[in-house]
């Protein structure tokens, strides 16, 4: 190298390890591949992926972590540096010129191409190059060429050395990326020419492979666009030997930026339980624990949670997901460097956790104890605690087997069990519930909470010696919750209907405010030095009550309680982050579990709930019911992810991703940096949304399946891509303001002309409204057919010309739910509170659809009166099975006979209880209930979808309304329905899919015999089905396995997962319509599988999370299945309920986890 380039970090690329099957590119026909495959093997050359080498796959396993999200810093730097004087001029001869200029086109019949040499330069640590761009410098061309010159990379090698065979010609070489089309072009004139195209900083991240490759070579060529030509025209490229200086060199300018991470959240924010809090004795470390996400540290200079046990256990340990339910969290008040978890469950990956560095890494000390992170008692404790005299004691009070005394010596743990005699074990769930360490000078007091709900066993017992102990006397307190010591010595406790206090050395008493009450949060000041100041915190759900008192010491305590609204003002200020970023999931104080007052500021008082963590610097406030004087609560949820993630999925073009999540139902995004909120994301809040899909005929239309929490279930439909849902049954809604008269319309087109297409003759419709502005009970009131004016009365409009007015029409009301309306002259709609039908009110309108003929368009029109303005209300109509109503006329005398009223109103499909709003629970016609389970929408029919609603006895259905009903599938055996319930394993499950191109569908019979599983497929859009193949699995496999249909037409893919195990199951392919099945070699234990764009924009990109030659992973294919790329782990205990590849960006997937929210990786 001359001396003078020691000065730039100069580069060039390794031609025996090409990059091309990296990044976006036109398909291109095989040929022979350059010498930059030698020497490795080349694999056939499968469709759309010529050119591809085994070297390159090793190299996109080891860059995934490298090339994510564009989450890139600002500049570090901009460096430029310059092309070697190894470029040469390559020729179709085969023969490399020296010299400058170099040519790109042709000398008679042979070709020229110019290949230019960088060298790798040594980026910082943690560095990658960000906004690249190349410059050429070109001389004014020979002649006037017929083609375009595009620039190539080549790829990155050892050597610096250009060969003959890294010539070509023609419109794409499928052996290189090709970076830029067009680059120079027959209308040039000599100058600049620079390309900055993303794809050359993806080329050079991947050549420098994180810093491995720094130092070797990488190539770029520029090429004539058209081959075989015979002229004499040619673009002239100035070469490193030019004489004019470094202005004409090739040069490469770039910038740097960090490294992303292999994995990053899709931000949400909280969503699942918090259990519990502790911070160290100043305040600076906070810590929560989760019950499926697990724990995590608070940075208080972000503003945000950091997972401190993604990564507890090393990456693929079996079943390692155990590890999200944490059952307890200590610090050592003597070192806060020093932090211990008691997390897992009941099987073998459970253990108590060291950590020396504040979480940053582990080690286990004992793993022979059972957990219950994610059981009932979850929320008590907190049961580890560190001896605050000697650091080498930890004490555990376990679920099941009583409580355990841990002691250091050397690097050594020794665990002894305290005998039952001493401490009993307790309910089992329960057990010992808390632990709790007195300093006491020298000389540590340790007290246990024993749970028994019997009310024998259970109290507080003591220790004065860590070896004897006794049940403290005094007060009954047999269901113990938590307990904690305040600074001058004094225990609180709190547990099921009362709140206990024991004096060192005195007797258990009851300083309860409320009885009949679940006290569970507590949080002491520690900064008050006599103990007074105490918080305490109720688990029911929603009453948002906290108790605050500052005479704790006294005889009888004062309480001062907040309610559910007399906080932030009455309201005033929403559940939001201190930034003011909107909260999306939950309510306030959701079964608060846990407290933590600030050790140095006993204003600052911390509570974590089912939805995440809030906080009020001014709880001193508490008690204040007027604006001013309340306590300030604000929500810290950044980082928190915690939820369970059942479905993940997106479009070809449309929103980024859609989520169906557990609890908190699901949400849309636009950015995938930001929480989605402005984006419609969170209209479709609560309950579990168990399945999504979209038709490939039009990404606006999306369904769903969902479940309620408690009870209850529907689906629901979306033509804006998930801005907007309509629960199954809702024909159309919009969002109506009160005021001057006019006339509102819904489209009902797609029901009414598939009724009748059936032949229906009438048809009975619903209107019911959401909540009205500020909970008014003032109703939205329309013109009936007895108003005086026969122009405004409800009407059918069919192909914009024939009008058909109702034949029966009324309201009925909550309030008066014997009283007959049918001779009122307007029909009121209304509702006012959830779950509250006091004020509800809601229309019947009846149709004869016999004049109708065929129809191609259908509105109802519904004429409002003037009214005050002020009001909004959104009315939505359903449609309902029963026509046989009468309308009646007025009163409660029943007469005429059945008059309708609000206690035997036709219900609508989409609630059999009648009450959509509150309620969606689907009913059939014939009375079938559906609900949750898995939708599949037709790739040619958006209207059409057949849906597998949960319980095993139920027959999956179609609809051919956009989901207002739902007709039962005939041709599938009885039993073909595995989806027992909401829950693990069912929403695991995929047992439907709709082909990606055609119109078919296709459903599996798991287990039909003989260890295999037939597939039945729909050729009629769902309405009749018969067995297409069957799947040779070797299990009985109920419980995990998936189809899904990959974007080409009659292509299909199943996975099984073998029934948990590492060896069986495996994963299968069929291109013929489900009609036979081909396995993969080497493949097991596959959970989901799953699509994205592919490399080249046609085709596609196959995902899945399984086992290859046994070893687990989430693996990629560009070739359909011919060779697999394993991705970059996934945090340690994250486990993997869904899957999806990006539509819309090649090499992107999204994992849904079981408690850690949706990540996404690119490569």
């Amino acid at each position: 190298m001359p001396a003078l380039w020691s000065d730039f970090l100069c580069l060039r690329a390794d031609l025996s390890v090409p990059l091309a099957h990296a990044y976006p590119r036109s398909p291109a026909p095989a040929k022979t591949p350059p010498r930059f495959l030698h020497p490795m093997k080349t694999p056939p050359t499968p469709p759309c992926s010529p050119g591809r080498s085994a070297r390159f796959q090793r190299i996109a396993t080891t860059l995934f972590a490298g090339t994510l999200l564009a989450v890139s810093a600002a500049y570090a730097q901009t460096s430029t540096i310059y092309g070697l004087t190894a470029d040469r001029q390559v020729n179709s001869a085969g023969t490399l010129s020296d010299g400058t200029p170099m040519q790109a086109g042709y000398s008679g019949t042979t070709a020229q191409n110019a290949v230019v040499v960088f060298q790798l330069p040594t980026l910082p640590a943690g560095k990658e190059f960000d906004a690249a761009s190349l410059r050429l410098y070109f001389a004014a061309p020979s002649g006037t060429p017929s083609f375009n010159g595009d620039l190539y990379a080549l790829g990155v090698s050892a050597s610096s050395a250009v060969q003959s065979g890294d010539y070509y010609s023609g419109a794409l070489d499928a052996g290189a990326v090709r970076l830029q089309d067009n680059l120079v072009t027959p209308s040039a004139t000599s100058g600049a020419r620079v390309s900055n195209a993303a794809d050359l900083t993806d080329f050079l991240n991947a050549a420098y492979d994180k810093g491995a490759r720094a130092g070797q070579y990488v190539f770029f060529r520029v090429s004539p666009d058209v081959a075989g030509l015979n002229n004499y025209t040619r673009y002239n490229l100035y070469s490193r030997e030019y004489s004019g200086g470094s202005f004409y060199w090739p040069s490469l300018t770039y910038g740097t930026a960090d490294i992303p991470p292999s994995w990053v959240s899709v931000p949400l924010g909280g969503g699942g339980y918090v259990t519990g809090l502790i911070s160290d004795p100043t305040g600076a470390d906070v810590y929560c624990r989760t019950d499926v996400g697990g724990a995590f540290k608070w940075n208080a200079a972000g503003g945000n949670w950091d997972s401190i046990t993604d990564v507890i256990v090393p990456t693929s340990t079996p079943a390692a997901s155990a590890l999200t339910g944490t059952t307890a969290i200590a610090l050592d008040p003597s070192n806060s460097n020093n932090l211990y978890v008691a997390t897992g469950g009941t099987g073998s990956l459970r253990g108590i956790y060291a950590s020396t560095d504040k979480g940053a890494t582990w080690t286990i000390i004992n793993n022979t104890i059972s957990m219950d992170g994610n059981g009932g008692f979850r929320s008590y404790g907190e049961r580890l605690a560190v001896d605050p005299n000697n650091p080498s004691i930890v004490w555990f009070g376990s679920s099941f087997a009583g409580l355990y005394k841990g002691t250091k010596s050397g690097g050594t743990w020794t665990w002894m069990q305290v005998a039952s005699t001493s401490v009993p074990f307790g309910d089992a769930n329960g057990g010992v519930t808390f632990v709790a360490c007195d300093k006491n000078g020298s000389s540590t007091i340790v007290y246990a909470g024993v749970f028994d709900s019997a009310g024998t066993t259970g109290g507080i017992y003591k220790s004065t010696d860590g070896v004897t102990w006794s049940k403290v006397p005094g007060a009954t307190f047999a269901r113990p919750a938590r307990g904690q010591v305040a600074a001058n010595g004094t225990l609180y406790a709190t547990g099921f209907g009362s709140i206990a206090r024991l004096v060192r050395g005195g007797s258990l008493e009851d300083i309860t405010p409320a009885a009949g009450v679940d006290y569970r949060g507590l949080g002491i000041a520690q900064s008050d030095t006599t103990g007074n100041i105490i918080y305490v915190a109720e688990a029911s759900a929603g009453t948002g009550r906290v108790w605050r008192t500052a005479t704790a010491a006294a005889a009888t305590p004062t309480w001062a309680v907040q309610s559910s609204t007399s906080l932030n003002n009455n309201g005033a200020i929403t559940r939001q982050e201190p930034d003011g970023t909107p909260t999306l999931t939950g309510y306030w104080f959701g079964k608060t579990s846990s407290l933590l007052v600030n050790p140095t500021n006993p204003n600052e008082l911390w509570a974590g709930d089912f939805f995440g963590v809030a906080r009020t610097q001014n709880a001193q406030l508490i008690g204040g019911t007027t604006t001013g004087n309340e306590a300030i609560w604000y929500m810290l949820q950044k980082g928190q992810e915690e939820t369970v993630v059942e479905t993940v999925k997106n479009a070809p073009t449309g929103p980024l991703l859609l989520t169906g999540v557990a609890d908190v139902g699901g949400f849309r995004y636009n950015d995938l940096t930001v929480r989605p909120y402005g984006t419609g994301g969170n209209g479709f809040g609560g309950g579990n949304t168990t399945s999504l899909d979209f038709s490939e005929a039009n990404h606006s239309v999306w369904a769903l399946g969902w479940y309620g929490t408690s009870a209850g279930g529907s689906g629901a439909y979306s033509k804006d891509a998930g801005a907007s849902w309509l629960y199954f049954g809702g024909i159309d809604r919009r969002t109506i303001s009160s005021g001057t008269g006019a006339w509102e319309t819904w489209d009902l087109t797609t029901y009414l002309a598939a009724q009748k297409a059936k032949g229906v003759s009438t048809v009975t419709l619903m209107l019911a409204t959401t909540r009205t502005t500020n909970y008014s009970s003032t109703p939205l009131l329309f013109d009936s057919r007895e108003a005086a004016d026969p122009s405004l009365r409800p009407k059918l409009v069919f192909n914009g010309t024939t009008t058909v007015t109702a034949t029966s029409d009324t309201y009925v009301y909550g309030s008066a739910a014997t009283t007959n309306y049918g001779n009122a002259a307007t029909l009121g709609v209304s509702h006012t509170y959830s779950g509250v039908t006091t004020y509800d009110r809601q229309v019947f309108l009846k149709f004869d659809l016999t004049a109708a003929g065929a129809i191609s368009s259908a509105s109802l029109q519904l004429h409002r009166v003037t009214a005050a303005a002020g009001f909004d209300y959104t009315v939505t109509v359903y449609a309902c099975a029963s026509t046989s109503w009468v309308e009646g006329d007025g009163g409660t005398d029943n007469l005429p006979a059945s008059e309708v009223n609000w206690n035997n109103r036709p219900k609508p499909y989409a609630s059999s209880s009648g009450r959509p709003i509150d309620d969606p629970r689907y009913l059939t016609g014939a009375g079938v209930s559906l609900n949750g389970g898995r939708v599949a929408v037709s790739s040619t029919n958006p209207d059409r979808m057949v849906w597998m609603g949960f319980g095993t006895s139920t027959v999956p259905h179609y609809s051919n309304d956009d989901g207002v009903t739902w007709m039962p599938c005939t041709g599938l055996p009885a039993n073909i329905n595995r989806l027992a319930g909401k829950s693990n394993p069912s929403y695991l499950i995929q047992q439907v899919t709709a082909d990606r191109v055609n119109g078919q569908f296709y459903m599996s019979q798991l287990s039909s015999g003989g260890g295999s599983h037939t597939i039945y497929r729909s050729t009629d859009q769902g309405a009749t089905w018969a067995a297409a193949g069957t799947i040779s699995a070797g299990t009985y496999n109920t419980y995990r396995t998936q189809i899904v249909a990959a974007p080409a037409a009659n292509e299909v893919w199943f996975c099984d997962d073998g029934v948990n195990g590492t060896t069986a199951g495996g994963l299968w392919k069929s291109t013929n319509g489900a009609v036979s099945w081909t396995k993969m070699t080497g493949i097991s234990a596959v959970r989901q599988v799953a699509f994205g764009k592919a490399a080249s924009g046609s085709g596609y990109t196959v995902f899945f999370n399984g086992c290859l030659s046994g070893v687990q992973g989430v693996y990629r294919s560009d070739d359909y299945g011919s060779t697999w790329t394993r991705l970059v782990d996934v945090p340690s205990v994250v486990s993997i309920e869904s899957l999806a590849g990006d539509r819309q960006n090649y090499g992107r997937v999204f994992i849904g986890t079981g408690g850690r929210g949706v990540f996404h990786g690119k490569n």
